[in-house]
């Protein structure tokens, strides 16, 4: 397995890694999170399940937190920023309050991470209950001394009954909501309340609705950008289904499910071809085609990308547009007559026709050569980060769906879980490496990976130029030296040798043919006409 070009790193890990989420906010900018679950340790380690959360903020650098998971491995990771402001948001003395979801088994921990912006030493704190978590940590913190601080706490469990095994998580965009995605094919969504004033670490979590419709395991779960009432669910049953939460809150007894995708996984290109396509790719049975991410492409909400693979073979990237359909009423809804409608539609202004999102595929392209395991868009919009079973993770233009880069088998396994960058913006620690990652991967084969575009630091390298130079201008004093001290020494050894002939000299032109004949022909240097060695030896 050939190890990514610098500037991008490795971190070796001593277990598997299953799940990664990395967050950041306006509010907590520069600062961002990541946070890392696995696990499953052989006989020669035990079983170190843990989760791994890693602050890093321009005061006090990289801090790190590992907390201890018992016998359960969190699967499934996401992060959301409280407001600041009201009750449910904030923290001791203006902190700012990060939610962490975990998925685990059969249920859903929460964690709450104050990110303190004092002049106080780092100060972790990790509290719980024991019969759902080990409360063993090993804090780990580098940066400087005064800085800021970095509390973690356990703040509740919520159960989601026997045999729902977690594996999605999601919070809506406004926080006050966590969709959760089961392998069995139920999508759970639990409403929050993060505390009050008076008790900040009191979380009041209720089960809200039950979401029914997928047969196979929900890979991805994502809310609208703007609209906590719409959500998107992909699955092992080759589906993507667009799901109307107020239908089923509001107990009209409606459809929740406004639409469902039946992803595709063979290039449209070989039917205008008319190439032949198997059978059981054109149609494959459930559980034959999988939808591994399903993701709003923009902030409007108008277009949808969904990544579905067979078990084998290629990935295809789709794009679908949400439109409006009309909604047909039954005739005679309301058991009036003719008469009686026609006197209402004079008395009552003409009502627009009902309508409801469905959706339209728009494009299909091939993106891998292997099914795509892990999949992430960044917060801008602008990069969908793909990781496959082959070990490759590839970066796309979601403009284009041209490869920006891509990194072949930089994992010795399949890449188990991806994270792209979360904001556009230059986040703490990257003005010291000159390197800002687009993507966070991870993988069985026990390493993290930290990618990146750049081809090379944005930091100019150090120079060895102040001991070249020393040196030099050593070398220069040296040379120096020695020629004063020949100067000197010549000197010395013409007046020793001539000081009787300059004695008496009564005009200039005596003391230069003085110097002519005994300084320089007889003590530097012989004239080419006198016999013998032509320097004096010393």
């Amino acid at each position: 397995m050939p190890a990514p070009k610098a500037p991008s790193t490795t971190k070796p890990i001593p277990v598997p890694i299953f799940a990664v989420t990395w967050h950041t906010s306006p509010s907590i900018l520069p600062a961002h999170i990541y946070a890392c679950s696995g696990g499953g340790g052989g006989g020669a380690t035990g079983v170190d399940n843990f989760i791994e959360i890693v602050l890093t903020t321009p005061t006090i650098g990289e801090a790190k937190m590992k907390i201890d998971t018992g016998e359960q491995i969190g699967v499934a990771l996401d992060m959301f920023t409280l407001p600041s402001s009201g009750s449910g948001g904030g923290g001791k003395g203006g902190a700012e309050t990060v939610l962490l979801a975990v998925g685990i088994n059969d249920s859903v921990t929460f964690y709450r991470i104050l990110v303190e912006k004092g002049e106080k030493d780092i100060d972790f704190e990790l509290e719980g209950d024991s019969t759902n978590l080990n409360s063993n940590s090993n804090n780990n913190s580098s940066g400087s001394g005064s800085s800021s601080g970095f509390d973690v706490k356990m703040v509740g469990t919520f159960d989601l009954g026997k045999g729902f095994l977690t594996y999605s998580v999601t919070f809506d965009p406004l926080g006050g909501r966590v969709a959760v995605g089961g392998e069995n094919g139920v999508v759970c969504i639990c409403g929050i309340q993060m505390g009050t004033e008076q008790n900040p670490d009191l979380l009041v979590v209720e089960k809200i609705m039950e979401l029914n419709g997928h047969i196979k395991c929900v890979c991805q779960l994502t809310y609208h950008p703007t609209n906590p009432n719409i959500l998107l669910s992909s699955a092992k049953d080759g589906t993507c289904r667009l799901w109307d939460l107020s239908i089923a809150q509001n107990g009209s007894g409606g459809d929740p499910c406004l639409d469902t995708m039946q992803c595709k996984i063979y290039d449209p290109n070989d039917v205008v071809k008319k190439k032949p396509i198997p059978k059981k790719i054109l149609n494959p049975a459930p559980g034959q085609c999988i939808v591994k991410g399903c993701m709003f492409a923009d902030l409007q909400g108008q277009f949808v990308y969904t990544v579905q693979s067979g078990r084998r073979g290629d990935s295809f990237l789709s794009v679908w547009r949400i439109t409006r359909v009309p909604v047909k009423e039954p005739d005679g809804a309301n058991g009036a007559d003719a008469n009686q409608q026609q006197e209402q539609q004079q008395e009552q202004q003409p009502k627009p026709p009902k309508t409801r999102l469905a959706f339209q595929e728009h494009n299909r392209i091939k993106v891998a050569n292997y099914p795509v395991s892990a999949v992430s868009l960044s917060g801008d919009y602008s990069t969908i980060a793909l990781g496959d079973t082959d070990g490759t993770v590839i970066l796309l233009n979601a403009e284009t769906f041209k490869k920006i880069k891509h990194w072949e088998c930089v994992h010795d396994l399949p890449v188990t879980a991806i994270a792209s960058r979360p904001l556009p913006v230059a986040l703490a620690g990257e003005d010291k490496t000159g390197v800002a990652v687009d993507a966070i991967t991870s993988s069985a084969d026990s390493k993290m990976c930290f990618l990146t575009k750049q081809r090379k630091s944005t930091l100019k390298p150090v120079r060895k130029r102040g001991k070249k130079s020393g040196s030099s201008s050593g070398g220069l004093s040296l040379t120096f030296v020695i020629f004063v001290l020949w100067i000197i020494w010549a000197i010395k050894i013409s007046y020793d040798v001539c000081r009787s002939d300059f004695v008496g000299l009564d005009s200039f032109e005596e003391f230069q043919n003085v110097m002519l004949e005994c300084v320089v022909h007889t003590v530097w240097w012989a004239p080419q006409d006198r016999p013998g060695i032509a320097f004096v030896p010393t």
